[in-house]
């Protein structure tokens, strides 16, 4: 069989063997995706319902920090003022140890958003009962609480509630 003759069968039968090869990949490629997005849209129905229900319960956590609430809560008839600042950082830091598991479930900026309302209102907290004197009352120190976050530019529970949500409404988009 000379050189010629055998380009004749080999050349097609390389070009048809080519032709299934790329085929053949282009399926599997096609189905490996397929398989991906199946496997993602599997995800999101598990994962969508519990990152909503860990923005539920950070929302939950910021309405009950937010001294408007808290004070509420926590004052007793009777109280000194060094008694319910004592009693308010500690619910405070109850509240947010009880919920620090749902920072997973949020991006890094509105967990970010949490914490620093946190703070900010241990901080106010602290300011206003430092201004106390030994003699206060737990209903001074609510009052001045309530007077000093009425008084600020922004309300830090607020700003944070409104954070999160943002992030609420990108999930469901």
């Amino acid at each position: 069989m000379e050189f010629s003759e055998l380009i004749k069968y080999i050349l097609p039968a390389l070009i048809v063997l080519a032709c299934a090869y790329l085929t053949i990949r282009q399926f599997l490629t096609r189905e490996e995706n397929k398989q991906r997005m199946d496997l993602a849209m599997a995800n999101q129905k598990v994962i969508t319902p519990l990152r909503l229900a860990a923005f539920e319960r950070i929302i939950l956590f910021l309405e009950r920090i937010n001294p408007q609430n808290l004070l509420v809560r926590i004052q007793q008839p009777g109280m000194s003022a060094k008694d319910l600042h004592k009693a308010l950082i500690i619910t405070i830091r109850a509240e947010y140890e009880h919920n620090m598991s749902q920072q997973i479930y949020v991006s890094d900026e509105s967990w970010d958003a949490v914490k620093e309302a946190k703070e900010s209102i241990v901080e106010l907290i602290n300011i206003a009962s430092q201004r106390m004197s030994q003699e206060s009352k737990a209903m001074d120190l609510s009052k001045y609480i309530l007077q000093m976050l009425s008084e600020a530019e922004n309300n830090p529970i607020t700003d944070s509630i409104a954070k999160v949500k943002e992030e609420i409404v990108e999930i469901l988009k």
